[in-house]
């Protein structure tokens, strides 16, 4: 309060959180090569996006850009539809970022949780489990097919259990 009567309300406040108090130098090592690479990773992302324009990419841009890279060496494909997602359309408003088991639900903002797909499928899909929305249609075992393509850390959200396992563990960002 002394702060604020001297100097006035603050514009923001950041707090800092250490994870680990102590951790060893090898850790530390390894959590600045994971940062380093992936300081990399968004260089060259940047530099892919500069090639279509854009000059000065969000956070969503880049994010974006990841997400679609995770799904698929070299065909990009929607999990969905199967149809490919080109770079241009991951860029345009055809592609967007969805949460595969509903925000609201799960309160997981992080990247394991999230996939790019065209977003006439994100529309079908709606507010439910990739399984709640698909799971009884005849494009079902090619979704499954599809996510077992991706890391295990995203795959296992298309299961019949996902929504009971989030229930389960109570939101406690698996």
């Amino acid at each position: 309060n002394v702060l604020i009567d001297l100097l006035g309300s603050p514009a923001q406040v950041v707090l800092e959180m250490a994870r680990e108090i102590q951790i060893s130098n090898e850790r530390k090592k390894e959590i600045e090569n994971e940062q380093a690479a992936n300081q990399k990773k968004n260089e060259r992302r940047r530099e892919m996006l500069a090639t279509l324009g854009i000059t000065e990419p969000s956070a969503d841009d880049l994010m974006k850009v990841r997400l679609w890279e995770e799904q698929g060496d070299v065909t990009k494909l929607c999990p969905f539809s199967g149809k490919v997602i080109s770079c241009r359309q991951l860029m345009s408003s055809e592609v967007e970022i969805e949460h595969l088991i509903p925000f609201a639900d799960s309160l997981d903002n992080r990247a394991a949780n999230k996939i790019v797909c065209f977003t006439w499928a994100n529309r079908l899909k709606g507010k439910k489990t990739p399984y709640e929305a698909f799971g009884r249609t005849k494009e079902w075992s090619d979704i499954v097919a599809r996510a077992n393509a991706l890391p295990s850390n995203k795959s296992w959200r298309f299961s019949p259990e996902a929504r009971d396992r989030i229930n389960a563990n109570g939101r406690d960002f698996l």
